[in-house]
């Protein structure tokens, strides 16, 4: 068999191989999410080491996200409902290789593929999409057993990932490190003084998703799974509150309590 034959060969076995493991390949979403839990969707595979990948993701237009800068990654924030997202990944894998003195690329193997899933965030139906432009008169933004509520909720996380020291991005550019736990306090608190200083830019729905954001943008992946117990129980406490989709100063009290509860001594 010649040199050009025998390269030919196995560059066919390579492709067929790696063709073969794509099917392995999938979304990786939870079927089912509690109200106000980040949602982080990522994908899979066994493609081979080296390829240039591209990921194309499509997410229900209801439904706000944010793509990592590799690609291979989603941050999705949504109010309770049913939720479709879609992914297309095109890989190839080249080779150089030396022909009569000449440095040339081939081919090893390339696929295009397209995966479906879909996942539902239960809860109730979230804001009324209709408000009352009219704020309730007489907000109750503190019944009792909110506060213990939070507390058990934050007992769920273990010290270790409340205390990690995380790269934090300041404004300016430089990069400090808090403790986790601080991290989330602070964005809490960030918003209730942001939503309290300019009413006119806010309102509940807004909170709530540009809290989720911060969370996930802030804390690495490792750190933010080893939450996952605490959003559903603060998410409930909300739930507890019974607050109007319109009661926004009810909403930035909350807030406040959140990040002093995160305080801690």
């Amino acid at each position: 068999m010649t040199r050009k034959n025998k390269f030919l060969c196995a560059a066919a076995l390579v492709f067929a191989l790696l063709l073969g493991n794509s099917t392995l390949a999938d979304i990786n979403v939870p079927s089912e999410v509690e109200e106000h839990v980040p949602i982080v969707i990522d994908f899979s595979s066994p493609l081979p080491e080296g390829a240039d990948i591209k990921y194309i993701w499509t997410v229900s237009e209801s439904a706000a996200h944010i793509i990592s800068d590799k690609g291979d990654k989603v941050y999705v924030w949504a109010k309770p409902g049913r939720y479709n997202i879609g992914l297309t990944v095109v890989w190839m894998q080249t080779k150089e290789i030396d022909l009569n003195g000449e440095k040339i690329k081939v081919l090893l193997g390339w696929d295009l593929k397209n995966y479906n899933k879909h996942f539902v965030v239960k809860g109730g139906d979230g804001p009324d999409p209709n408000p009352n432009p009219n704020p309730n008169p007489n907000p109750n933004p503190n019944p009792t057993g909110f506060g213990k509520m939070v507390a058990d909720s934050l007992d769920k996380v273990t010290s270790v990932v409340r205390n990690e020291m995380v790269n934090v991005r300041q404004a300016d550019g430089n990069i400090l490190q808090r403790k986790a736990q601080d991290v989330v306090r602070k964005n809490y608190a960030d918003i209730a003084s942001e939503a309290e200083k300019n009413p006119n830019a806010w309102d509940a729905a807004t909170m709530v998703n540009e809290v989720k954001v911060r969370n996930i943008s802030s804390l690495p992946a490792s750190n933010l799974k080893g939450w996952g117990e605490f959003w559903p129980g603060l998410g409930e406490a909300f739930r507890n509150l019974k607050l109007k989709s319109t009661d926004l100063e009810g909403h930035i009290k909350a807030f406040k309590e959140v990040a002093e509860i995160l305080k801690g001594e």
